[in-house]
């Protein structure tokens, strides 16, 4: 037994002299020592320079961590002299015996003084791209081969499974972002950046808040936001949840309505990265400037989504929201004509999400209480949209305007290498001349109108659908007037001079109806049979309106209420922002001399009759 006892002996002395090495290994490790090995890892890995200024501090047992102070990573060549990226102090410690459990508990996380500047030249190239590593062709059949071997071996794959998070609390102090686009100018600043998360665990959720500061020179603008929710992480569920949302956002700016948005977000938002992936905000409520929003919207399988939704509100400005997105865009050129449109900026190709679209299943509704849009108000309005493999149809839409309402069903189809659109709309009931004064700022023609239009078009830009719109139109205009128009009285006292009658005193011209259809080929619309009844004359009207050309040649021919006597013919030609009108006086005069000398010419052969009928004998007179 004596040699068991000297083998015990020994193996003690042994473990005593391990133990107390790494104690002393650990009491007397210092990191700062290999500073000038790292930072040259560093610039021969990435080809930038690692500063490391200030102190060191390495743990390795209970917890194994790194604290770090003055850190700084420069730039790469061409993006100037300032520092990428800059942290006064980042430490991270991690309890080792959890580990041997498959549990990461971390101890606070603590950045203070993070410093980012993001940065991309006029080639389009950031100053991040560098960081990015190497990829590896097979690292796809690796990661399937590793997949494979962990379905086989139970042990392989309790290994490779997620550890259980325990998080003492996370700290982000006073960072701050700065975003530079040398090829349109842009410059942006986030600052300060502040966020605090509370003890995170298994079945645990957080206390987390977040707030920032975001200040734009091109747009103009300053935005404050504040968020507050509870954290929720479960690595191995693959789940994270954030629940009682609370998020402001103020913005001021020149672009903004009236200057300034004001938005709070309520809800709930949980994310979950098995089986596919799968998101759901729900419920959720949100407030823009007075305008409430409300809805539900659930998302799944990321490779091919799925989308299910339903939105409502008390109402929303979309000429506001265009103006908005016009006046943040960088394409501000103008064009001198509508000419100069169509030929350029209307060839810029439509950038749908076509890959996108084919892949997506979408089922949702949309209801609004009050929108406006093209200065136009509807209300009651209701969508629903469906859509799968490419597929999106919008259907059925309806909404009440103006005394009548509004019937729509619009399909996308971008299947094919060319993508197609339909709509099928039609207005009933609709008072013209209110919606003329909401659109126009006046309401120079009034009446109960009935609008349909049937249409189908395909095209990458807006020329090309043009050029591909097809389709009928119908128009029909009941019990109405036109207020004050300089074209209706001219026509009038035209008239009332031909016909030798009182041109009247009205400021409006009344009309039992107006009405008219009309062919789209090739976007071309072609009308042959506008009908204007009025009281005083009556109105015909052919001709065409080309939308690729962007012209008008068209005629208008009046006459009297009767449709006898000599008819006014009315010429309007000319690209859509410069129209010609002319009244072909040149005809209307040659036309009633000709009456009139007809008539003088009756009349003379009349008189010359009377006189022969006179002067012969009495056994001639019946030859005349």
């Amino acid at each position: 037994m004596k040699w068991l006892k000297r083998l015990l002996l020994i193996l003690g002395v042994l473990v005593l002299l391990v133990v107390g090495g790494v104690g002393i290994f650990i009491a007397t490790f210092n990191p700062n020592a290999y500073k000038a090995q790292i930072e040259a890892v560093i610039k021969d890995k990435t080809g930038r320079t690692l500063t490391l200024a200030g102190n060191m501090q390495l743990a390795i047992y209970p917890w194994l961590g790194l604290r770090l102070n003055d850190v700084s990573l420069s730039n790469p060549p061409g993006f100037g002299s300032q520092p990428f990226a800059r942290v006064a102090q980042v430490s991270l410690y991690v309890e080792i015996l959890p580990l041997l459990q498959h549990r990461l508990v971390v101890n606070k996380v603590v950045v203070d003084g993070l410093d980012l500047a993001l940065e991309r030249n006029a080639q389009g190239v950031g100053n991040w791209a560098s960081l990015g590593g190497k990829t590896v062709a097979s690292a796809p059949a690796t990661r399937a081969g590793a997949v494979n071997k962990a379905q086989s071996n139970p042990a392989v794959a309790a290994a490779g499974a997620p550890f259980a998070l325990s998080v003492a609390g996370v700290d982000v102090r006073n960072a701050r972002v700065t975003w530079t686009d040398q090829a349109d100018g842009a410059r942006m600043v986030l600052a300060p950046l502040n966020l605090s998360v509370g003890k995170l665990g298994p079945g645990k959720s957080a206390p987390l808040s977040l707030s920032f500061h975001v200040e734009s020179a091109k747009p103009a603008l300053g935005v404050d936001a504040r968020l507050n929710a509870q954290l929720g992480v479960s690595l191995e569920q693959g789940s994270y949840t954030l629940k009682n949302i609370v998020f402001n956002v103020d913005a001021k700016g020149d672009s903004l309505p009236n200057g300034e948005i004001k938005s709070a977000l309520t809800g709930d938002l949980a994310v979950s990265t098995a089986k596919g992936g799968a998101v759901q905000f729900a419920p959720f409520k949100l407030k823009v400037n007075g305008t409430q929003a409300d809805g539900s919207l659930a998302l799944s399988d990321f490779a091919r989504p799925a989308i299910q939704f339903k939105l409502h509100s008390s109402g929303i400005n979309l000429d506001r929201v265009m103006a908005m997105l016009a006046s943040t865009s960088n394409t501000t050129a103008a064009v001198p004509s509508s000419q100069a449109v169509a030929s350029n900026s209307d060839n810029t190709p439509i950038a749908l999400p076509v890959a996108m679209l084919r892949k997506l299943t979408v089922n949702g509704e949309m209801t609004v209480d009050r929108l406006l849009a093209e200065k136009l108000t509807l209300t009651s309005v209701k969508a629903v949209l469906k859509g799968r493999n490419g597929v999106l149809h919008l259907a059925p839409v309806s909404a009440s305007l103006y005394g009548g309402n509004l019937q729509a069903d619009a399909t996308l189809n971008v299947r094919g290498v060319t993508p197609q659109y339909t709509i099928d709309a039609g207005m009933q009931k609709v008072q013209i001349g209110d919606l003329l004064k909401d659109y126009a700022g006046d309401n120079y023609m009034t009446g109960l109108a009935r609008f349909d239009a049937k249409l189908a078009t395909a095209g990458n830009t807006v020329n090309g659908l043009m050029r591909g719109l097809n389709g009928q139109l119908a128009l029909a205009v009941t019990d109405g007037s036109v207020q004050h128009s300089r074209l209706a009285s001219t026509v009038q006292t035209l008239m009332a001079i031909l016909h030798k009658t009182k041109s009247g005193s009205r400021k409006e011209t009344h009309f039992a109806s107006l009405t008219g259809t009309a062919n789209v080929n090739s976007g071309v619309i072609s009308n042959q049979n506008l009908l204007l009844n009025a009281i005083r004359f009556k109105a015909a009207g052919h001709g065409t309106a080309d939308l690729v050309k962007r012209r008008v040649d068209y005629v208008l021919e009046f006459s009297n209420v009767h449709g006898t006597g000599s008819v006014i013919p009315l010429k309007i030609s000319g690209p859509f922002d410069h129209l010609g009108y002319k009244i072909e006086l040149a005809s209307v005069l040659q036309e009633a001399a000709k009456k009139q000398a007809q008539k003088e010419l009756n009349k003379q052969a009349d008189k010359l009759k009377q006189e022969l009928q006179k002067q012969l004998p009495s056994s001639l007179k019946g030859l005349f």
